[in-house]
């Protein structure tokens, strides 16, 4: 088998000889295996095909072209709705490509001031010692990916969760093929002094991007947010061959912090989750009051209803 998956990951391009087949390379056994169906050839999709003289350029085409003026063809996965594969170049793309994360001003502060106003479910102070998890979270469904279920006293709530979707779609707006994910996913995190988040690439979700907003008016400091890249192959590869990400939930492999970015109401800040190399760990929260934090995820529903999902 041709090993090129590291390469594309780590450089978001691969070139490879002609004499090669992109059916006998390990980046064709990663996305079956990963996505639950075969990449194929096809007039639209994620990966851009360059062909030169001697060899195929394999180019990922979500956030950023690199070869906008090439004839080309696409690798996509069998059964994503994808109808076009246009971007507009631009900062956000270009840093979610090289760099695994973009800061984008927020428009609507009124819509991130409503999420200090949500009550939260409360976890015992033993759970967060034991699971590292925040102080409290909303969910809207038992299960990642399902459709959001509101109960009738939650109005901010749904006001807030449609108010997300639409500057995430805003925001996305450069990418075609980030224009055609087709479900979205979002929670609520409370978090208090003492808690943090180890490094986590995110994977398991299956997402091709995250937004991950703010509110820190509820606190006396804010707290850094460390996003870089890691030595994520034999790891990564490992836990889709086991469908256990348990090992990708706590990462320390070679970790290179790219950036910390101390978290603010006024910015939100996209993930490249499609990219395994990339990480971003939460720091410890050492203020008084509370952080409140929404986490929302888009992807393919065709790729996603393939997979059981929990929280």
């Amino acid at each position: 088998m041709e090993k090129i998956l590291k390469t594309f990951f780590d450089n978001a391009q691969v070139e490879i000889s002609k004499n090669i087949r992109f059916e006998d390379t390990d980046l064709y056994d990663y996305l079956l295996k990963f996505y639950g169906a075969a990449p194929i050839f096809s007039e639209n999709g994620f990966i851009k095909v360059v062909e030169t003289k001697d060899s195929y350029i394999l180019s990922e085409n979500i956030f950023y072209d690199n070869y906008p003026s090439e004839d080309c063809r696409f690798i996509s996965i069998e059964g994503l709705q994808i109808n076009s594969s246009l971007i507009q170049n631009c900062d956000i793309g270009l840093n979610l490509s090289r760099n695994g994360f973009a800061i984008v001003p927020v428009k609507n502060e009124a819509l991130l001031a409503s999420l200090k106003m949500m009550s939260s479910l409360k976890y015992t102070e033993a759970e967060h010692i034991v699971s590292n998890e925040p102080f409290g979270t909303i969910k809207f469904n038992d299960e990642i990916w399902k459709k959001a279920i509101f109960t009738p006293s939650q109005i901010l709530e749904k006001i807030f969760y449609d108010g997300i979707l639409d500057a995430f779609n805003q925001t996305i707006s450069f990418s075609d093929i980030l224009k055609s994910l087709d479900i979205f996913d979002l929670n609520i995190l409370e978090w208090r002094r003492g808690l943090s988040m180890d490094a986590h690439n995110g994977v398991d979700y299956k997402s091709f991007v995250n937004m991950i907003s703010y509110n820190t008016e509820k606190c006396s400091k804010s707290r850094t947010l460390k996003m870089g890249h890691f030595e994520w192959e034999e790891i990564t590869k490992e836990a889709i061959k086991s469908s256990n990400y348990e090992n990708l939930m706590s990462i320390d492999s070679s970790n290179v912090v790219l950036a910390e970015h101390e978290v603010e109401t006024m910015s939100f800040v996209l993930v490249n989750s499609f990219n395994p190399r990339f990480f971003h760990q939460v720091s410890e929260f050492n203020s008084d009051g509370s952080l409140y934090v929404c986490t929302a995820n888009k992807s393919f529903k065709s790729i996603t209803e393939k997979f059981h999902f929990k929280w």
